[in-house]
Protein backbone atom coordinates (compact mmCIF):
# COMPACT_ATOMS: atom_id res chain seq x y z
CA UNK A 1 0.00 0.00 0.00
CA UNK A 2 2.62 2.32 0.28
CA UNK A 3 3.91 2.01 -3.25
CA UNK A 4 4.13 4.90 -5.77
CA UNK A 5 2.76 2.96 -8.59
CA UNK A 6 4.03 4.97 -12.10
CA UNK A 7 2.41 5.07 -15.93
CA UNK A 8 5.46 2.92 -17.56
CA UNK A 9 7.09 4.89 -20.51
CA UNK A 10 6.00 3.43 -24.23
CA UNK A 11 2.53 3.07 -22.55
CA UNK A 12 -0.23 5.52 -24.28
CA UNK A 13 -4.18 5.67 -23.61
CA UNK A 14 -7.07 7.07 -24.77
CA UNK A 15 -10.25 8.06 -22.74
CA UNK A 16 -13.83 8.31 -23.93
CA UNK A 17 -16.67 8.32 -22.13
CA UNK A 18 -15.24 7.78 -18.86
CA UNK A 19 -13.48 4.36 -19.92
CA UNK A 20 -9.97 4.02 -21.37
CA UNK A 21 -8.03 1.81 -23.73
CA UNK A 22 -4.06 1.09 -22.69
CA UNK A 23 -2.10 0.36 -25.40
CA UNK A 24 1.76 -1.40 -24.58
CA UNK A 25 3.38 0.23 -27.51
CA UNK A 26 6.06 -2.61 -27.70
CA UNK A 27 4.00 -5.68 -27.19
CA UNK A 28 0.79 -4.38 -29.08
CA UNK A 29 -1.06 -5.24 -26.64
CA UNK A 30 -3.98 -3.11 -25.70
CA UNK A 31 -6.33 -3.45 -22.07
CA UNK A 32 -9.74 -1.96 -21.67
CA UNK A 33 -10.67 -0.17 -18.34
CA UNK A 34 -13.84 0.48 -16.94
CA UNK A 35 -14.54 4.08 -15.36
CA UNK A 36 -13.15 2.97 -12.07
CA UNK A 37 -10.50 0.95 -13.42
CA UNK A 38 -9.99 4.67 -15.73
CA UNK A 39 -9.68 6.40 -12.75
CA UNK A 40 -6.86 4.28 -10.74
CA UNK A 41 -4.91 4.66 -13.88
CA UNK A 42 -4.80 8.27 -13.77
CA UNK A 43 -3.82 8.41 -10.85
CA UNK A 44 -0.70 6.26 -11.37
CA UNK A 45 1.46 9.17 -11.96
CA UNK A 46 3.91 8.20 -9.34
CA UNK A 47 3.20 11.05 -7.06
CA UNK A 48 0.56 9.13 -4.52
CA UNK A 49 1.30 5.67 -3.08
CA UNK A 50 -1.82 3.27 -3.60
CA UNK A 51 -3.46 4.28 -0.13
CA UNK A 52 -4.14 7.47 -1.45
CA UNK A 53 -5.62 5.94 -4.42
CA UNK A 54 -7.95 3.57 -2.71
CA UNK A 55 -9.13 7.29 -0.41
CA UNK A 56 -9.30 8.76 -4.02
CA UNK A 57 -11.16 5.98 -5.15
CA UNK A 58 -13.50 5.17 -1.82
CA UNK A 59 -14.95 9.50 -2.39
CA UNK A 60 -15.43 9.63 -6.17
CA UNK A 61 -17.68 6.27 -6.18
CA UNK A 62 -20.50 4.86 -4.60
CA UNK A 63 -17.93 1.82 -3.08
CA UNK A 64 -17.33 0.71 0.49
CA UNK A 65 -13.96 0.72 1.80
CA UNK A 66 -12.86 -3.47 1.38
CA UNK A 67 -14.11 -3.63 -2.51
CA UNK A 68 -12.33 -0.47 -3.13
CA UNK A 69 -9.04 -1.98 -1.82
CA UNK A 70 -9.47 -5.42 -3.04
CA UNK A 71 -10.56 -4.01 -6.40
CA UNK A 72 -7.18 -1.45 -6.37
CA UNK A 73 -5.18 -3.54 -5.29
CA UNK A 74 -5.77 -6.18 -7.76
CA UNK A 75 -5.78 -3.90 -10.68
CA UNK A 76 -2.33 -2.01 -9.75
CA UNK A 77 -1.11 -6.00 -9.55
CA UNK A 78 -2.72 -6.85 -13.06
CA UNK A 79 -0.98 -3.89 -14.05
CA UNK A 80 2.17 -4.47 -12.75
CA UNK A 81 2.04 -7.94 -14.34
CA UNK A 82 1.43 -6.34 -17.76
CA UNK A 83 4.26 -4.07 -17.32
CA UNK A 84 2.12 -0.89 -17.76
CA UNK A 85 3.11 0.28 -14.33
CA UNK A 86 6.05 0.32 -12.17
CA UNK A 87 6.39 0.55 -8.11
CA UNK A 88 8.57 3.17 -6.89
Amino acid sequence: MSANPRRREGVISQSADGEAVVLDIESGNYFALNAVGTRIWELCDGNRPTCDILSAICKEFDVSEDVARNDTIDLIEQLERERLVVLE
